[in-house]
């Protein structure tokens, strides 16, 4: 198989980056990377053609972080005959305003989404079928989650404005009595930042997160809440997330617990301290064990390359061989949480 991601190479997009690295490594093939923007020939050449499948030929699997750029396909030179299946993975799916017009059953033979909740739109729409993976993490090569978390809270990414000047926040936690991280340095190679960022929370207990319904940006749904790479990182990183969770995404209610959340009443630091510094009083270092053991389960993107090769027919045997390990691993996490009760 074959992968191509469609992103641009930023750090916003480091954990797509991370996750599109770790397929290729695990599937044994090259990752090429297309960042461009289809041009209007493109977009037609795309919504009017189709391709010629060849079973002779390697698979394609698209990463693509926006259903627009779909049509970035039709800049592959030889799109038309060099592949046989094509799957398209796409990861901010619930802007389902985007789905391009495209003769999308000629191009595409699986999509998978991200937000679970649009599934049965993308393929009314598309007419091809259509499964929910959801964001996930390296929860298996995340192992050393049992140092010293020096700091009770640390921010991470987009923050709602009254959380979003990290030293206001420092100031005011810290007459809490509370330690704060605040924004992690950003390193350019997104590999690399992914790395760093699980780090600095590994070194937390609790991890800030807010939907975007109640902490909004120019560039997020006006409409839909979804869980972000934040989510997924801080809990297999050991951290509990702190704030106000996106209830009603399908990834939410499927794979977090009530215990990997503290749910603030409001957006206001002054409503939400006395539950933020009662919980941090609570905690206990086996809170970061059974979080990382929710990851293994649920989260690590492991499950959903699985996912992956099985509509696919395919067989990885590195990816199975980690599979094998991260089952191993989920058996220890548990026998270590049973030790502490």
């Amino acid at each position: 198989m074959k992968v191509i991601i469609f992103s641009d190479r930023t750090p916003g997009w480091a954990p797509v980056y991370y996750m599109a690295h770790l397929f290729a490594e695990l599937t044994c093939t090259m990752l090429q990377t297309v960042g461009d923007r289809p041009s209007v020939l493109n977009a037609l050449e795309c919504a009017i053609g189709s391709r010629y499948r060849n079973a002779s030929k390697p698979d394609l699997l698209i990463i693509s972080t926006d259903p627009r750029r779909l049509r970035l396909i039709a800049t592959r030179k030889g799109w038309r005959r060099n592949y046989n299946r094509c799957f398209a993975w796409i990861t901010d799916s619930f802007w389902t305003s985007r789905i391009p017009i495209l003769n999308f059953t000629g191009i595409f033979d699986h999509l998978f989404v991200m937000s679970g909740n649009d599934v049965g739109e993308y393929q009314a729409r598309t007419g091809v079928k259509t499964s929910f993976l959801g964001w996930g993490t390296d929860a298996l090569r995340n192992c050393d989650i049992h140092g010293d978390r020096k700091n009770d809270l640390i921010r991470v990414g987009r923050q709602h404005t009254e959380w979003d000047d990290d030293e206001d926040n420092l100031k005011f936690l810290n007459g809490h009595g509370i330690t704060y991280q605040g924004r992690p340095p950003v390193i350019a190679d997104p590999v690399e930042n992914h790395k760093q960022l699980l780090r600095y929370l590994r070194q937390s207990k609790f991890a800030l997160a807010f939907s975007n319904l109640v902490s909004p940006a120019p560039y997020t749904h006006p409409e839909k809440e979804y869980v972000t790479a934040r989510w997924t990182y801080a809990v297999a990183s050991g951290c509990i997330v702190a704030g106000i969770p996106p209830k009603s995404d399908y990834s939410f209610k499927a794979y977090f617990p009530s215990d990997t959340i503290l749910e603030f009443p409001s957006i206001t630091r002054r409503d939400s301290i006395d539950i933020l510094t009662q919980a941090i009083r609570d905690w206990t270092p086996d809170r970061a064990a059974k979080n990382r053991a929710i990851a293994l389960r649920n989260l690590d993107w492991r499950w959903r390359f699985k996912e992956v090769a099985n509509i696919a027919g395919a067989e990885w045997p590195f990816l199975n061989a980690e599979i094998a390990a991260l089952q191993q691993e989920i058996n220890n996490e548990d026998r270590a949480v049973c030790s502490t009760k």
